[in-house]
């Protein structure tokens, strides 16, 4: 099991198939309430959906609509590092009505651990502001292009939020008898945390915003301070051994090449196959694959991916119910030149299940974060490699041993 915090884990998405880096083939679903994922469908855009219900379009171009990104995360930003301001974010959702058939607004905190409609949003905002007397985010800072936005999903990672927690009459006044001093008591809590929001499709106003951070790491330094900051009683299963045994899973992909058909199913290995109709694979979020077609896909990472890739945990992993998240980095290699880029991953566990269901992978489009660096020459750096659709990656067969057998390859 993975025991330090900064161990080599994660997910790669670089260029890929059905899946890595490619909206292009990824089937449009409506918004789905009690899905782990918000099934987000494609901003408005000059594409061509066919009869199947993909759509195909270059990644730059899926953008599409013009989310304010930014102005969301300097609001946040903002809260963050003065409370008094955390009740108003409120005001950057959508009206609830407009929210999956009225369920309404939805504030994680941390996912999955959530409460929805407006109302409550700001009731628990209101708390948190009223619990503090100060707070510091310090977030990761990237060049604009780098930010982790694409179509209607955003968010940003910060390695340190501390808060400083209101303490009562009473406990302050005992810890100064207790320290024999005049000062007055504070209680800091604080941990690496990633924030992420989906805008309501095609509007300028938010449906849902998700916290990440370490649940029971969180929790017993606000018990200790005496208040809760967060959704939840955190009084579920501890799934901390499962997750993790899903990223030790992973880490195998570092050791086998690309090209291996051992290293695509290592990936598969990952989910559960006895609930293939449940997958989820979101690589670049919010544009997701869903079931077996999401699975059998794995073998398009092959085309794109290279000789090698290497995957590297960037910070701590944390986990809350049944999902477990961390930063990451990404790197594979096309005749030696290598791409590299950051990215937030999460899986999801299936119930009942030490696999996982539902793997999300965020980054900056994928034009931007999969661009080669052009080793051999003087001309400046390799464009990203073209992503192939639905039709591109061969449909593999089932296989004997429980997974699905590799495609055939072309000879060299």
């Amino acid at each position: 099991m993975i025991s330090t915090l900064f161990t080599t884990a994660a997910i790669g998405s670089s260029g890929a198939g059905v899946l890595r880096g490619s909206y292009g083939s990824a089937p449009i679903k409506p918004v789905h309430s009690d899905s782990e994922f918000i099934r987000t469908p494609l901003p408005p855009q000059e594409t061509t959906a066919g009869a199947s219900g993909f759509v195909n379009c270059e990644d730059a171009a899926c953008d599409g609509y013009g989310y304010p990104h930014q102005l969301v995360q300097n609001a946040l930003l903002a809260a963050f590092n003065k409370p008094p301001l955390m009740a108003g974010i409120v005001d950057l959702f959508t009206d609830d009505e407009a929210v999956d058939g009225g369920k309404g607004v939805s504030f994680c905190d941390p996912f999955p651990q959530c409460v929805y409609g407006k109302e409550a949003v700001s009731k628990h905002l209101t708390s948190i502001a009223d619990s503090l007397v100060d707070s510091f985010m310090l977030p990761l800072k990237q060049a604009e292009q780098d930010e982790f936005r694409i179509g209607s999903g955003g968010g940003f990672y910060a390695p340190s939020l501390t808060m400083s927690v209101k303490q009562s009459d009473e406990a302050n006044t005992a810890w100064q008898v207790k320290w024999n001093t005049t000062k007055t008591k504070t209680c800091i809590v604080g941990g690496n945390q990633y924030v992420q929001w989906f805008f309501q499709p095609n509007s300028t106003k938010l449906s849902q915003v998700r916290i990440f951070y370490d649940e029971k790491s969180r929790r017993s330094q606000a018990d200790k301070c005496g208040s809760s900051l967060m959704i939840g009683d955190g009084k579920g299963p501890d799934h901390k051994q499962a997750l993790e045994g899903v990223f030790d899973t992973l880490l195998r992909v570092n050791n086998v090449p690309v090209i291996a058909p051992e290293n695509v199913r290592t990936w598969m290995s990952l989910f559960d196959p006895n609930k293939l109709d449940e997958i989820e694979i979101c690589a670049m979020q919010p544009y997701c694959m869903y079931g077996k077609e999401a699975y059998d896909g794995l073998w398009g990472w092959q085309a794109t991916d290279g000789e090698n890739e290497k995957i590297f945990l960037t910070s701590p992993i944390m986990v809350s119910g049944n999902v477990a998240s961390a930063m990451t980095s990404f790197s594979n290699t096309d005749g030696g030149c290598l791409e590299n880029h950051l990215q937030f991953m999460t899986f999801t566990l299936a119930e009942g299940s030490d696999r996982a269901r539902a793997l999300s992978i965020i980054a900056a489009p994928s034009a931007v974060a999969m661009k080669l660096h052009n080793c051999h020459g003087a001309e400046g750096e390799k464009e990203a490699p073209k992503k192939g659709t639905g039709g591109s990656a061969a449909t593999p067969a089932p296989a004997a041993d429980g997974y699905t057998s590799e495609p055939k390859k072309s000879a060299a």
